[in-house]
């Protein structure tokens, strides 16, 4: 159900509720106007309401339905008490204990009932409040609240009026909640990341609960989310696992009930007032009841005021802030001390994603969280109860529904679920043969007419079960006893596209190739690599239109492999073709074709035709910058480039001024330790060494070393970390 449709339910039930029996179903069919889900939610709604009227309990039903009517009379009559009240000893029948705080709209207390002996909250509205509007919203939202009936649910008892310093105010008594806020509850128990997110996927299935009867909370936040442990609740033992046969929902985790306060009424106890959570802040109301919520928590299209478009993904954004918070300790957006209009102007804005507070969080929680946290509404999650599946998605290694299915992403999974696997890199190399599938299918779709582009989907699908069929021999089951390896499933792939008589298309045949090529040429194994590349190479040649982006990247393949084995002219050559298929090519992929020309410009330093390379760099440089601005990872690389050209020309100044922009630029767009801080470093440090300054080169090269060491661990030692001991062995021996 779309929250459109929640909405429109609950127009139809407040449109139907007051008609006799006998005329409900008709009109409620006719308001539906034929959609289903609209009248059958509805149908529910008017279910609960009379489940309320005929209500058996002592404290709901006719009860609650008469201190309702008397809220309605008292609309507009506010008295004289509209500043701060002095805590008064009794509301109606209740002995006040204490004040446990204070929001928008009023003042909550803890009091105790004579018959049966129980503590119970109390909502008391501010009466300089008490204008008509607020009034019967007051009064709607309670008798909304009213039939709710869920375990994750402080329960309504009681509403009426009473007097307080000759103003008649207001009041709601609600079951009182003895919990620990969520965030607190969390740190002291010190849940790790799994009981956190299954806590978190309870507490969605509460809110979830509260939509389907068209209550949308308006006000979540930790402060508003308590959780009580077994023993606590109602005053004895009650079952907290399970599922509630009246609800289909799990209703609690272990020992732990989440109870969610304050649905509906835009009135909550801030932080300083026992709230709990980073953010608390100040809860919200204006005059006319425009802008609800708790700053912090609420999403963009709430905090601007724009109470039209509040609905069930209000509440989705704010359980994703809440879930950001539950995992980092952190806020996506700061927003403390800030006035509205800027912290209004501050949520328009993409919110931090969960990796940049902790690394580990990066992948599909942290989809999961951005996708909550959707400036753009639409963009969201469609319900609660698809964040909480997502979820338990996670939780349970299964493709989540935030992001599509690719096959690298497909493969990735299939990581998490056969975690004996997860050894000497084999999660990177999963994630490169589907990511290469992935990239090369890309390529592949959305070329001119329609059944070029159907057929290449079914080359991508193809390739998807190659992969995937072939992989299942690095499981344990697969490997029908044996220790499961990875190189088996690789080989096994390699022989089936290496075998001519092979029932493969020759396109799929030519994707796998590819790919097989790229992890040999990574593991150092080149003569296998130049092999399946070769064969790659002559199959696309064979089915493929001269100007396929395919072929040209068969081609720059070939150009990197010959490029490793120091047969410079060669690669060269290979790059020339694969530029100009991409420039003769109708599909156009920018990206591409600037890598392509800048590995043409790097083969022909390499191969000395250095006239040849300052054009091609030029021609790359502007392409990146035109796509990723002036400061770019891509940028870096090319004025590395830049500086390995100036060097080979002879101009070691020029060089290192190059080298020097290229290091600066990767510490700030790749961070303090990446690879290619160690590369530019060891330019900068040949480039000193032109210069003839051997002490700087000498310090250059040992920053070098010791950024290569952090990013490339084990042993034999890398070649990249080879070739920097190298030069600081000759630097410092002055040869």
């Amino acid at each position: 159900m779309t929250p459109e449709q929640y909405a429109k339910a609950k127009d139809i039930f407040l449109l139907v509720c007051d008609l006799p029996a006998s005329e409900r179903a008709g009109r409620l069919a006719e308001l539906a106007g034929g959609d289903e889900t609209v009248r059958e939610q509805a149908e529910r709604m008017l279910g609960n309401d009379a489940g309320t009227e005929a209500g058996d309990s002592e404290f709901g039903g006719q009860q609650l339905r008469e201190g309702l009517e008397a809220i309605l009379r008292t609309a507009g009559d506010g008295g004289a008490d509209g500043g701060e009240r002095a805590m008064p000893e009794r509301i109606g029948p209740y002995r006040v204990v204490r004040r446990a705080g204070s929001g928008g709209m009023g003042d909550v207390y803890e009091a105790e009932q004579e018959s049966p002996r129980r503590r119970v909250a109390i909502k008391l509205m501010r009466s300089g409040l008490q204008s008509e509007a607020l009034v019967r919203r007051f009064r709607r939202e309670i008798e909304f609240l009213g039939r709710l009936s869920h375990p994750g649910v402080a329960q309504v008892f009681e509403a009426g009026v009473t007097s307080i310093g000759g103003a008649r105010v207001p009041y709601c008594v609600m079951e009182y909640v003895d919990g620990v806020p969520l965030t607190a509850y969390a740190a002291a128990r010190g849940l790790d990341v799994e009981a956190k997110l299954r806590l978190f996927a309870a507490i969605c299935d509460v809110v979830q609960y509260a939509h389907q009867q068209g209550v949308i909370h308006r006000d979540l936040k930790p402060a508003n989310i308590l959780i009580q442990e077994r023993g606590t609740v109602g005053g004895g033992e009650k079952r907290l696992t399970g599922t509630g046969a009246a609800w289909g929902v799990a209703v609690g985790v272990g020992d732990a009930l989440p109870r969610i306060l304050d649905f509906g009424i835009a009135r909550a106890v801030d932080a300083e007032n026992g709230g709990g959570g980073a953010g608390g802040g100040v809860t919200l109301a204006t005059e006319a009841g425009q802008i609800i919520g708790t700053v912090a928590y609420m999403s963009p299209e709430q905090i601007a005021g724009r109470g039209g478009e509040v609905d069930t993904r209000t509440d989705v954004y704010a359980l994703g802030v809440i879930l950001f918070e539950l995992l980092t300790g952190k806020l996506p957006h700061r927003t403390d001390g800030m006035a509205l209009l800027e912290a209004a102007r501050v949520k328009q804005e993409e919110p931090s994603r969960l990796s940049t507070v902790d690394r580990s969080l990066r992948g599909d929680l942290e989809t999961i969280a951005s996708k909550a946290l959707e400036v753009e509404k639409g963009r969201r999650y469609g319900s609660a109860s698809e964040l909480g599946m997502d979820v338990r998605r996670y939780l349970a290694s299964e493709v989540i529904a935030a992001r599509p299915a690719t096959v690298m992403y497909q493969l990735r999974k299939f990581a998490g679920r056969n975690r004996r696997l997860v050894a000497l890199g084999v999660v990177a190399v999963l994630a490169l043969v589907g990511g290469l599938v992935a990239t090369v299918v890309q390529g592949r779709i959305a070329v001119r007419e329609r059944d070029v582009a159907m057929r290449k989907t079914e080359v991508a699908e193809a390739v998807s079960n190659v992969l995937l069929e072939a992989l299942t021999v690095a499981t344990p089951k697969g490997a029908l006893g044996k220790e499961p390896r990875l190189i088996d499933a690789i080989e096994r792939i390699e022989r089936q596209a290496l075998d001519e008589k092979t029932v493969l298309a020759s396109e799929v045949r030519a994707v796998v190739l590819n790919v097989i090529g790229i992890i040999h040429r990574e593991r150092g194994d080149l003569e296998r690599a130049e092999k399946v590349f070769g064969m790659a190479l002559e199959i696309r040649r064979k089915v493929l239109a001269g100007d396929d982006p395919n072929l040209a990247d068969s081609l720059n393949n070939m150009g990197l492999l010959r490029r490793k084995q120091e047969r410079f002219a060669e690669a060269a050559a290979f790059m020339a073709e694969a530029v100009e298929v991409q420039r003769r090519s109708s599909f156009t992929d920018g990206e591409r074709l600037a890598r392509n020309i800048y590995n043409l410009g790097s083969a022909y330093i390499s191969s000395g035709e250095l006239e040849k390379a300052g054009p091609l760099l030029d021609e790359s440089a502007g392409m990146y910058e035109r796509m990723y601005g002036a400061e770019s990872q891509f940028m870096a690389i090319n004025l590395e480039a830049r500086a390995r050209l100036a060097l080979a020309g002879g101009r070691a100044e020029e060089a290192l001024g190059y080298a020097e922009r290229a290091v600066a630029m990767f510490r700030k767009t790749a961070g303090p330790v990446h690879p290619s801080i160690a590369t530019s470093l060891r330019q900068q440090g040949l480039a000193a060494l032109g210069k003839g300054d051997r002490a700087a080169a000498v310090k250059l090269f040992a920053e070098a070393e010791a950024m290569a060491v952090k990013v490339f661990p084990g042993e034999p030692p890398h070649a990249t970390l080879r070739a920097i001991r190298e030069d600081l062995k000759r630097a410092e021996s002055g040869g």
